[in-house]
């Protein structure tokens, strides 16, 4: 009985933590952020968040509740597949669940908690680009998975592709929705950027166009995956459904569209290249305001966590400065520090008839280096 009210408790004092972040103006990562550890109670109990959202967003969480831990899941993996893109780059895209110091907030400002993340994306950044892409692809991957699943009741398979027929296939099985993962991703993660507008246009114009080229990315690379069917397996007949792409493809084309990313200015409220020698903007091309800053030091302000402490690659093949993930590189010239343990492994490792596999510990020497 103690334990089962110690346990309401809990539950009922992290509801009103929530309660606060959110309705105090927190930002949408450090929101998340508390939002992931609570529903580690019950999921459940995911309806009891969607009063405490904002307006924009309450209507359809309480509409589609059951997504909630698929849009929670996707910004979190769509976090680590931004750490992965720029696992050798001076950022490195963590932040996500480190608060900004309270020294470096203002008082007037200390009830708005954010995280270093949080204070990236409003900045116009290439960086911002790529981080809000792909974390709008990652929720809309996540959410159209939910569909195709049967988590969801008001969206499932995808059913529109059976109005085309095809001479050499027919269309069978579950295709995954991916119009109705994209346009819950837009509807339920634009509503911060489109508030921005009132107060930083261009930041709001800038954020949108980016969130709305990730959903693009995943819908354009959709995968056609086919089944055959006949005697001894022939192909007599042939039906095919629709499936999402890989996360790491959709990362890889982001990366490269980060690579040629356009900067921007507002025009009559509209994005037009900076340099008018530029083409045109696409739907999708990635979009920036400023040029990134110098992200090898601590600049909360931008979300730049610096590099110091940063783990880096000490080899003599990559001594040169501008080999990415090298010491020379990633430590701008601080320096950088290394040590020596022993950790113990399995090796030696054989198969024994039948049917075991055995394995000899051993202890390996390991060289960890760090930047000053």
């Amino acid at each position: 009985m103690f334990l089962k009210i110690l346990v309401t408790v809990l539950l009922v004092i992290d509801i009103i933590s929530i309660k606060v972040y959110v309705n105090s103006g927190r930002g949408m990562f450090f929101t998340l952020m508390k939002l992931q550890e609570s529903t580690k109670f019950d999921l459940n109990n995911t309806n009891i968040f969607c009063n405490q959202l904002m307006k924009l967003q309450r209507s359809i969480c309480l509409r589609h509740v059951g997504l909630i831990p698929s849009v929670i899941h996707g910004v979190d993996i769509g976090i680590q597949e931004c750490q992965h893109q720029f696992f050798n780059s001076y950022w490195n895209c963590a932040g996500h669940n480190l608060s900004i110091p309270d020294r470096f907030v203002s008082q007037s400002k200390k009830k708005h908690r954010k995280t270093y993340l949080d204070n990236l994306i409003n900045k116009g950044l290439p960086e911002s680009a790529f981080l809000l892409s792909m974390t709008s692809a990652a929720v809309a991957h996540q959410v159209s998975k939910a569909c195709s699943s049967g988590q969801n009741k008001y969206c499932g398979c995808d059913r529109t592709i059976y109005e085309t027929p095809e001479d050499n296939f027919q269309w069978a099985g579950c295709s995954d929705n991916v119009h109705f993962g994209a346009a819950f991703s837009k509807r339920f993660l634009d509503s911060p950027h489109k508030r921005k507008i009132k107060r930083n246009p261009s930041v709001g114009l800038v954020n949108l166009h980016n969130s709305h080229a990730g959903t693009k990315i995943v819908i354009d690379n959709m995968m056609m995956k086919c089944k055959c069917h006949g005697v001894s397996g022939s192909c007599e007949t042939k039906t095919c459904y629709r499936a999402l792409p890989d996360l790491r493809k959709v990362g890889d084309i982001l990366k490269e569209k980060f690579s040629k990313a356009i900067l921007v200015r507002m025009n009559d409220f509209k994005l037009v290249p900076m340099h008018s020698g530029e083409s045109r903007i696409t739907e999708h091309d990635l979009t920036y305001l400023k040029r990134s800053p110098n992200f090898c030091y601590h600049n909360p302000s931008y979300g730049s966590l610096g590099t110091q402490g940063r783990l880096c690659n000490n080899t003599q093949v990559l001594e040169h400065e501008f080999v990415e993930g090298s010491c020379a590189h990633l430590c701008c010239k601080r320096g950088f520090s290394t040590k020596q343990f022993l950790v113990k492994e399995k090796c030696q490792c054989k198969f024994v008839w039948c049917c075991t596999v055995q394995c000899q510990t051993c202890e390996i020497l390991k060289v960890e280096s760090r930047c000053n």
